[in-house]
């Protein structure tokens, strides 16, 4: 198959979900849109717009090269990842069949964060036009509905895992020389970014009421720094607990599975969230999750079943939630174990990307 994809190439997603239909040999191009952008390996890169946006001077020229790009190009399948200015693109140019999927913020955010409404209105025409949708958990397949898609046209597909790579057993050692951190010290770690969505503070703030009792704990925030992140370390400073809280910068994607199996516990405690790939990376790698009670995660996690399931932003809630974990080694194997054949049965990538293909060929079957 031709797959021409609308997506940013600097994603991990984007690139997870292209190596896959590269390796199984299918001819893949991409039109990429924003500031920054990176080539993949394999890709055939057709153009990288600065923006799509309908306050645009370059709206219309934009939408006129793409869609000659795409008439040239006359893939087999159209397919747009994130809806919001790559979906908008996929869908005004008219192209079919045209496959559509949702990330998360496009769907549960930015549609109702439009001042104007147009941004609405793009979106809900983008869903309409498409032939084929995908939405990373239930609850956001719901959402599309809502917002105007076919329920028939919408199918869930997770952010997988290759469980191979993201396992247990990983030698943990070396980082732990790296950061300083003792063979008997429990660590507590997390990767959302630094920004107001992911409830980092409060994190930190659990972590306080923690140490009183699990003094040696560690807490590492990784990710690629975001415009909190100086808030958040100033706020460790002055609770006192700076030494306990290693910040980390964004790393490769494939240099995270040791960071995941030094973990005793992952915390991930947003105010709404889609379906992270994030918590399944911990859940295959035996870090145990402790969650918001939120609609996307809850698909995954539930309370004392498989982790810690936690009211948003409650900070006596989540410091008990670690307490307890910490506490109780048995309860922790006990979650792992449930949720590695989780894993393993259903959020396994590579199943999961040969649905993606089997639902291509059925498109071009149909005609669609």
């Amino acid at each position: 198959m031709k797959i021409l994809y609308i997506a940013d190439s600097t994603s991990i997603h984007t690139k997870r979900w292209v190596h896959y239909f590269i390796d199984a040999g299918h001819d893949v191009s991409i039109i990429t849109i924003g500031q920054k952008r990176e080539k993949l390996p394999g890709v055939d890169h057709l153009a990288n717009f600065r923006r799509f946006y309908y306050k645009d001077p370059s709206f219309l020229s934009v939408l006129r090269k793409a869609r000659r790009l795409i008439h040239q190009a006359h893939p087999d399948i159209l397919h747009a990842h994130f809806v919001h200015q790559y979906g908008w693109l996929g869908a005004l140019s008219g192209f079919h069949p045209f496959v559509l999927t949702a990330w998360g913020t496009d769907i549960l955010n930015l549609p109702h964060a439009s001042r104007s409404g147009i941004g609405k209105l793009l979106t809900k025409y983008s869903l309409k036009k498409a032939d084929l949708l995908t939405g990373t958990s239930e609850f956001l397949r719901q959402e599309m509905i809502r917002l105007g898609a076919n329920i028939h046209k919408v199918h869930v597909i997770f952010w997988g895992v290759n469980p191979d790579k993201f396992r247990p057993d990983l030698k943990t050692k070396r980082i732990r020389q790296d950061l300083r951190i003792g063979d008997l010290t429990q660590v507590i770690y997390s990767n959302r970014n630094h920004i107001a969505l992911y409830n980092n503070d409060i994190v930190i703030e659990a972590m306080c009421r923690v140490l009183t009792d699990f003094p040696d704990t560690i807490l590492i925030l990784q990710n690629a720094g975001g415009i909190l992140e100086e808030h958040l370390k100033n706020l460790a400073e002055k609770r006192g607990i700076s030494k306990a809280v290693i910040f980390l910068p964004q790393y490769e994607h494939n240099a995270l599975p040791p960071l995941y199996a030094l973990a005793d516990i992952y915390v991930s405690v947003p105010s709404w969230d889609a379906g992270p790939v994030s918590l399944k990376e911990a859940m295959a790698c035996n870090a145990t999750p402790i969650i918001s009670a939120i609609s996307g995660p809850m698909e995954w996690i539930s309370h004392d079943v498989n982790g810690k399931v936690v009211p948003v932003r409650d900070v006596q809630s989540l410091a008990q939630a670690i307490y307890d974990l910490l506490s109780n080694e048995k309860k922790r194997e006990s979650f792992n174990k449930i949720n590695r054949q989780l894993i393993e049965q259903k959020g396994d990538q590579r199943v999961l990307m040969k649905r993606v293909e089997q639902l291509y060929k059925g498109l071009l079957q149909r005609g669609t």
